[in-house]
C-alpha cells in the first residue's frame, strides 16, 4: 500500500507532495491535486503515481491490492503496472495515466 498527501504547492514544473519522512515504506492512498485524484505508490523506497480512477469503471486504484509491481482494482480486478500504468489484466483495456515522481532531499515531488 502507498501513501498520497492532499497538500501541494508549485516548485518549478514539479509540485510538492510530501516530506519523505511522512511516507510509509509500503502504502497506497489517494490524494487530490487541482481536483484530480492521484494514487501514490511506494515500491521498496521508489515512488510512482497513477490516476486514481481505474480506466474500466473509475473505481479508486488507491483502494486496490498491491502485488509486487501491480495494482489490482477493487471493483472488477483489472490490473495495472504501477511503474507505467500499463494494463496487465482485464477487464480494463486502456492504460492508466502515470506521472513522474521525484525525490529531492526530503521532498517528494510529482510532475502533473
Amino acid at each position: 500500500m502507498e501513501q498520497c498527501i492532499k497538500s501541494w504547492i508549485y516548485q518549478d514544473a514539479l509540485k510538492y507532495l510530501a516530506k519523505l519522512q511522512s511516507l510509509t515504506i509500503s502504502t497506497n492512498e489517494q490524494l487530490t491535486l487541482y481536483e484530480k485524484e492521484i494514487a501514490l505508490f511506494n515500491l521498496n523506497g521508489k515512488f510512482f503515481a497513477l490516476d486514481n480512477a481505474c480506466t474500466h469503471q473509475n473505481a479508486p486504484l488507491s483502494e486496490g491490492t498491491v502485488d509486487g509491481d501491480k495494482i489490482t482494482c477493487p471493483l472488477h480486478a483489472s490490473q495495472f503496472e504501477i511503474k507505467t500504468g500499463k494494463v496487465s489484466g482485464k477487464p480494463a483495456t486502456i492504460d492508466a495515466v502515470s506521472y513522474k515522481v521525484k525525490v529531492e532531499g526530503e521532498d517528494v515531488l510529482i510532475d502533473i
